[in-house]
């Protein structure tokens, strides 16, 4: 319906719904996009998040709302949750997330 839109994440508001959707969203660094305008649940944790169809439309969507984006850093971790959401995660999806952690481990 809708090319982008725009969501706030504090616990998840912008990445668990762009996941149940099956597309992609993007929790961005803190102060990386103004918070303006935006009602304070957390303002320590608060955040605007771009949600697409695609990664090269979150991308671009992350780029015009971004006052200064900068190249990306190198990663220095990758944390990856020992506890999902709930202990009882489909088989399915905990097979699908072992193979990118695995791939990651991998290459150090």
């Amino acid at each position: 319906m809708v090319v982008a839109s725009l969501g706030t994440d504090t616990g998840g508001s912008v990445r668990l719904p762009a996941a149940t959707c099956g597309i992609p969203g993007l929790r961005p660094s803190w102060g990386s996009i103004s918070n303006d305008g935006v009602f304070p649940v957390s303002e320590q944790f608060d955040t605007v998040g771009p949600v697409a169809r695609s990664v090269a439309e979150v991308r671009a969507l992350f780029h015009v709302l971004s006052p200064s984006p900068s190249e990306p850093s190198a990663v220095a971790r990758i944390g990856v949750p020992s506890l999902f959401l709930t202990a009882d995660v489909d088989p399915g999806v905990e097979q699908t997330v072992a193979v990118p952690v695995r791939t990651f481990a991998e290459l150090g």
